[in-house]
This record gives C-alpha cells, sequence and structure tokens, in this order.
C-alpha cells in the first residue's frame, strides 16, 4: 500500500517555522534594544552628582587664611615631601591632601608659596641647591615639611554580641558589633639652611575610626525545600576620610607654630587653655633667648600694623619702640617700650582689626622719631612696604647675624634675662639656681639681685670679672664660674634680677651709692640717673614654692 501524502501537514510545518523564524528575529531585535538602552544608563554614571569632599576644619582653614593676612605672612616658602603610608594600609595621598589644605588656606593671603617635592624627580640637595649653585628652583625654600603616616593600629578595641532563638522548624538570630582603630599622622618642618629640626614645629595628632554593624538572619525549614535569608547593615568611617582630617589639622599647626600666630583660635580655643598657655610660652622663650628673633618678630609685626616704616633687621630703634609703645597702649595697657611675656602673651589674643585703628590714631597725634637710617640721618617712611615673615626666615637670620656687633646710631641694647627654664621657671625655697643673661649687640652690661630684703647686690661685672664689656650675641649664664651662687629665698619671698646694657661703660660700681630699692622700677630710674635714659633692661622675678 502506497503512503498517502498529507498536503495540510506540510503547510502546516512550513507555516510553524516560518513564524518561529520570526519571533526570533523579533526576539533578537527587543534583546538588542534592551542592550543598547542599558548600556546607555550604564554610561550616565552614578544619579548623585560630585560633592565637594569636606571636614570639620574648612571654617579653620579659612580663618588661618585671614590670620596670615592680619598678621603680616606673606610669601614664606616651604616645601613639602612625600608624605608616605608606613603602616601600608590606609592606601591614600597624605601629601596630597596637605597641598589641598595649603591651598585653600592661603587663597587671599598668599601666605606660604608651598613647592611640591617627590624623590621621584630630584634629590632634595638639588632643589635647595646644598652645596651648590645648581638649583631646580630660582629661590630656594626656607623649610620643608616631613613625615609620614605612622600608626594605624587596628581594632585596639571591639566589641560583638548576637543571639538567636529557634521554635521548631523556625530559627531567628541577630548579631551586632563594633571596632575602634587608631590613625595618627606624624609631621615636622626642616630648616633647609641647616637641614636641623626646628623646635617645636610638629603636628602628632591621631583619629579613632569607629566601624560598626548589625544584622539578622532567620531560617524556615519544611520537608520540601528550605528558604534562606540574612541581611547586614553596616556603617564604617573612611580610612581616607579620616586622614584628610588629619592632614588639614597638621596644615594649621605647623603653619601657625613656624609663623608664630595664634592658630589655636581658629580651632576654637583660647589662651586660658593649659596647652596654649604652654605653646605661648615656648614662643616666648625661644624667641626672648635670641634678642634679634625677638626685635625681628615684633619688627614684622609693627610693620604689618602699619606703625613701623623700617626694615626687619632685629636692630632696636627708637622708632620701633614708640611703635611698641603706641600698640600697648591702643590695646588698653599702660604705655611702654618693653618686650616681656605679658605684652607678648596679650599681644596674641588681642583683637587687632579694632585695635591697629586705634593705634594708627595715637600715631597722628604722636609720630614719634623719625627713623635714622645707617647714615645716622632720618630715613623717610616707606609706605610701600611689604609685609614679609622675616622673624622665622633663615636667610634674614643670617643676614641680621653678619650684620656689624657695633650698635646703630641711637640703637637701644635689648636685654634677655631669665631662669635657665625660662621666664615662669618656679624656685624652690633655699635651693641654688641659675640666672640666663643674652644681649643683643656690643654693649656694657650691670647685673643686681635685689633680696628679700630689698637690698642692691651687684653680681656682673665681679671682682672676678671686673669688664662690663659684651659682645653682641653673647649669652651667659650666672653665676657659672664666678665664685659665689644664687639661692632662692628660704621665706618664699619673690626676688628680681635686674641687668642694665649701656652704650658706654660707667666702671666697675656706678650704684654702689644705693644700698635699697624698694623694686626693679626704682633700680632702673636710679640706673637712668647715672646713665641716663637710652639703656637697655632686662628683669626676671625669681619665684619660689
Amino acid at each position: 500500500m502506497r503512503p498517502t501524502t498529507r498536503p495540510h501537514l506540510i503547510s502546516s510545518l512550513v507555516l510553524g517555522l516560518a513564524l518561529a523564524g520570526c519571533a526570533t528575529t523579533a526576539e533578537m531585535t527587543d534583546f538588542s534594544k534592551h542592550v543598547q538602552e542599558k548600556s546607555g544608563a550604564v554610561r550616565t554614571g552614578p544619579q548623585d552628582a560630585p560633592i565637594l569632599t569636606q571636614t570639620n576644619f574648612g571654617a579653620a582653614l579659612r580663618c588661618m587664611d585671614i590670620m596670615f593676612i592680619n598678621y603680616g605672612v606673606r610669601n614664606l616658602t616651604v616645601l613639602i615631601e612625600d608624605v608616605p603610608d608606613a603602616t601600608r594600609k590606609v592606601n591614600a595621598s597624605g601629601k596630597d591632601m596637605i597641598i589641598s589644605a595649603m591651598s585653600q588656606m592661603t587663597r587671599r593671603s598668599r601666605g606660604v608659596n608651598l613647592m611640591a617635592f617627590s624623590i621621584n624627580d630630584q634629590t632634595l640637595g638639588a632643589v635647595i641647591g646644598m652645596g651648590t649653585r645648581n638649583k631646580v628652583v630660582e629661590t630656594p625654600p626656607d623649610f620643608t615639611i616631613r613625615g609620614s603616616v605612622s600608626q594605624f593600629d587596628e581594632a585596639i578595641v571591639r566589641k560583638q554580641a548576637d543571639g538567636g532563638v529557634s521554635f521548631g522548624a523556625f530559627s531567628f538570630g541577630a548579631a551586632k558589633q563594633a571596632q575602634g582603630s587608631v590613625l595618627a599622622l606624624d609631621l615636622s618642618v626642616i630648616d633647609t639652611r641647616s637641614l636641623n629640626l626646628v623646635p617645636g614645629v610638629t603636628s602628632k595628632n591621631s583619629v579613632l575610626v569607629l566601624k560598626e554593624g548589625a544584622g539578622g538572619d532567620g531560617e524556615v525549614n519544611t520537608r520540601k525545600f528550605g528558604l534562606n535569608f540574612s541581611f547586614v547593615l553596616s556603617k564604617s568611617e573612611g580610612n581616607a576620610q579620616a586622614l584628610r582630617t588629619l592632614a588639614e589639622l597638621a596644615a594649621i599647626e605647623l603653619m601657625g607654630k613656624l609663623t608664630k600666630t595664634p592658630y589655636w583660635t581658629c580651632l576654637g580655643a583660647n589662651d586660658q587653655s593649659a596647652g596654649v598657655e604652654a605653646e605661648v610660652t615656648d614662643w616666648w622663650e625661644t624667641l626672648a633667648a635670641e634678642p634679634v628673633s625677638l626685635v625681628a618678630y615684633f619688627q614684622q609685626q609693627m610693620i604689618a600694623r602699619k606703625l613701623y616704616p623700617g626694615e626687619v633687621n632685629g636692630e632696636v630703634d627708637d622708632t620701633l619702640l614708640h611703635a611698641i609703645g603706641l600698640y600697648q597702649e591702643a590695646m588698653g595697657r599702660q604705655r611702654s617700650t618693653t618686650l616681656n611675656y605679658d605684652f607678648f602673651k596679650a599681644y596674641l589674643s588681642t583683637d587687632h582689626a579694632s585695635v591697629q585703628p586705634k593705634a594708627q590714631a595715637l600715631l597722628k597725634t604722636d609720630p614719634g622719631p623719625p627713623l635714622a637710617s645707617a647714615s645716622g640721618t632720618p630715613a623717610q617712611p616707606d609706605a610701600s612696604v611689604a609685609p614679609a615673615l622675616a622673624a622665622q626666615s633663615p636667610a634674614a637670620s643670617a643676614a641680621a647675624a653678619a650684620a656689624p656687633a657695633a650698635p646703630a646710631a641711637g640703637a637701644v641694647p635689648f636685654v634677655y634675662v631669665a631662669g635657665m627654664q625660662g621666664k615662669q621657671s618656679i624656685h624652690r625655697r633655699g635651693q641654688p639656681f641659675e640666672i640666663d643673661v643674652a644681649v643683643d649687640q656690643d654693649t656694657n652690661l650691670y647685673c643686681y639681685l635685689l633680696d628679700e630684703n630689698r637690698r642692691v647686690n651687684q653680681f656682673f661685672p665681679h671682682p672676678a670679672q671686673p669688664n662690663p664689656t659684651i659682645k653682641g650675641g653673647t649669652r651667659m649664664q650666672f653665676p657659672g664660674p664666678l665664685p659665689f651662687k644664687f639661692v632662692a629665698s628660704t621665706r618664699g619671698t619673690t626676688e628680681s634680677v635686674a641687668c642694665f646694657a649701656t652704650a658706654s661703660p660707667l666702671g666697675n660700681e656706678p650704684l654702689r651709692n644705693i644700698p635699697v630699692a624698694s623694686s626693679p622700677d626704682e633700680l632702673a630710674a636710679q640706673f637712668r640717673k647715672v646713665a641716663g635714659p637710652r639703656i637697655g633692661v632686662g628683669v626676671y622675678e625669681v619665684k619660689t614654692q
């Protein structure tokens, strides 16, 4: 029997294949469109717009910018080296964060010219021209910043709690944990002339990085299948953002310490804080121990206040002393030309925006003595004097040190007198102590102790060292090799040490007829009767406990 053909089955098969082909083509077309649409959506990037990376120190950086303007800090050249991550756990660029902070801190003031340095580019010696005239830069930096991400103690504190409950085929559980890690950044400033560390100009801060999380899980078991689910909620403070916080704080702290500007006010602190008071005391002792630096600092400040038309050279003159006296009066203090710790501390906490106009008004009514030039003739004030940070500049210090030792015409000697631990030294009753004395120029020095009975005791010149002439820049300790000793009052009475400097010698005992004096001021008044008004005065109060 021959098979019977079925045309309607063949037609149905052909039609089915055709329809399948059409369906496949349509699906492929839809698939391509779907891929294109998804690709376009992905290429558009994140839905959230980029935001500015910020820390809590944004306002403080702007505050420092204004402070640089107020304190006359301008064009201080500083180099920053690489800031490596010694811990190898943060994986962020601390150097770039500091550069950003410096840029934000000098927008208006141009207080710091920051130079970026990388060990992969040039050697430091080539950058600063150390030992050679081949320099990579025209003006070598005064200072360089050096340091690293020095510490990352992971999970030094950790707390975890979890629990669960089960009811037959059903079980549920929950857990919570938190941990804290310590991240630290250490930076210091190096003097590029000597490659010595600048004492006290350092930043060593740490931050606690917190990580915490909470989670829950549950499970339902049946005879035919199991259903598992879990969820985890976690919150973490980023290590890189913590490093940025430290970098911005370090920039504020380093430049504030280097320029001796009250940076703590930008951080919300005041001079009543124990830490701030210690900082101010250290600054004063550092400056006062080097009279040239102290005079240069106040020359710079009076230039910034538009009260002094001279230059920053570390030499005292009547015009500078007059400006200092005016500013003290404008601050509400008694007019005085004495540079002491109390004035220095008050100056750093003064609202200069309100005090400076008062001082300038006083200057108009009382212009004081004109500035003397090197030839001894009055120099015309230069209204275009640009503030520059010469008090901390190595180049300026070197220039001041190279100046002639003999005092300039009309210059008043500066005398520093303190205990060996500084002006704030406290001595034990009945215990020996020593005195530290320094002068800024060639002078004749006379020193006295007002003891607990207010008797006047001359200890320099001394029969064992009768010559009163002292070379500028000399620093002496008394009694030193001299055959006597100082002993603090056994009654706890505050005694006084007063040293006077004169341009001309006055013999060995100019106050031999003055047996007692009620105070250092009275003693100074008696000394002026002998030496004239133009004398340098240094006083130290010997406090006991």
